[in-house]
C-alpha cells in the first residue's frame, strides 16, 4: 500500500547522461544518477 501511495504522487523522469559515474560497484550507478537528477545534498545507503 505504501509503495502505491508514493508512486501516485511522484514524477517519473528518464535519466540519461553521457558520462558514467566511477563507483566501485556498477550496480550502484542508478543511485548516482538519481542523486544528480534530484539534486540531492546527501546519499545515505546501507550496503
Amino acid at each position: 500500500m505504501a509503495i502505491e501511495a508514493l508512486t501516485a504522487i511522484t514524477n517519473k523522469l528518464s535519466i540519461f547522461y553521457l558520462w558514467q559515474p566511477a563507483v566501485s560497484d556498477p550496480d550502484d550507478d542508478f543511485i548516482i544518477y538519481l542523486a544528480v537528477e534530484s539534486e540531492a545534498d546527501f546519499i545515505i545507503t546501507y550496503n
